[in-house]
């Protein structure tokens, strides 16, 4: 038999007061101790795998994008997680995030208007126009390729993206000679002056050339400069408008040789008629997911 409570009242109270604090101490403390849970989990676990739901914008109109090496490509809810459902096929697709958040990453994080996954960094170019070069005459797109002396420099075939640039240089994509287009081979800088107004110039597809045409007829929606960014971005299957803003930042942001490509630039009719030859002459340098793409010089381009 328990002992009789010698103060019965006050032990009751008590009993009343120590529930109270208990029930709402829980929530009180619950910031406090979730922060605490934070910070000990970032101790020992790290920083969170970011998980942003709209691609990371460079400046303007353009987000960071890349392109896929080759057909499927693995991917994980995680950076190195469990291998889910490869991407198919090959395409050019959108970077929302990019692991580890510092230095140089060794998985991005990809989609196509949603998020698909994780990547490994070596499975794709980080690349977020298409703008290429043919290289300088004389240099060719492999480190170890030599030009006989007896034999007339060429350009390179074939062309090389344009990854990032200066006011006075710009670093492209090499490739190696056996997988063009599939397997990088180094990253190298090129002198802006040593690039000839025509070895400057897009990466597109057949349907892109299709409706550049369209957009070049008579009576375009658009201006001709708006045309051309359009083309340098890769957005001509893309009529979301842009604003006067995205179209002064994408400008200022992109190398001044692409708007002043040519001493002569033509009009809308004569980038009409150059675009109809392109396209009667179409000779693809690549092909993936069903399309076939090649170098279009920039000076053909309104």
């Amino acid at each position: 038999m328990l002992p009789p409570i010698r103060y019965p009242l006050p032990t009751l109270v008590l009993l009343v007061v120590l529930g109270l604090l208990a029930w709402r101490g829980e929530v009180m403390t619950r910031p406090l101790r979730s922060a605490l849970t934070t910070r000990w989990q970032r101790q020992f676990e790290g920083p969170p795998v970011p998980n942003s739901t709209e691609p990371k914008v460079v400046v303007g109109p353009i987000v960071r994008k890349a392109l896929l090496l080759h057909d499927d490509v693995s991917t994980s809810d995680r950076p190195g997680g469990t291998p889910a459902e490869p991407i198919r096929l090959r395409m050019f697709v959108d970077i929302y995030d990019v692991w580890p958040l510092s230095g140089s990453p060794d998985f991005y994080r990809v989609g196509n208007r949603r998020p698909i996954g994780w990547v490994r960094a070596s499975d794709l170019l980080p690349w977020e126009t298409r703008l290429v070069v043919h290289a300088p005459e004389g240099e060719t797109t492999s480190a170890n390729a030599n030009i006989q002396a007896d034999q007339p420099p060429l350009k390179s075939l074939p062309a090389l993206p344009v990854l990032t640039w200066t006011a006075d240089s710009i670093e492209v994509a090499t490739w190696d000679d056996s997988l063009p287009w599939q397997s990088v081979n180094r990253h190298r800088q090129i002198q802006i002056a040593d690039i000839a107004p025509d070895d400057w110039g897009v990466w597109i597809s057949r349907p892109e050339l299709l409706s550049l045409l369209r957009r070049t007829g008579p009576n375009p929606a658009e201006p001709a400069k708006l045309t051309r960014l359009r083309a340098i971005l890769g957005r001509l299957s893309d009529d979301r408008p842009f604003s006067a803003q995205d179209q002064a930042a994408a400008t200022a942001f992109l190398p001044a040789q692409v708007f002043t490509s040519s001493n002569n630039p033509l009009s809308i009719l004569e980038s009409n008629e150059s675009l109809a030859r392109a396209n009667e002459n179409w000779k693809p340098e690549a092909s993936w997911g069903g399309l076939s793409f090649q170098f279009l010089p920039l000076s053909a381009l309104p």
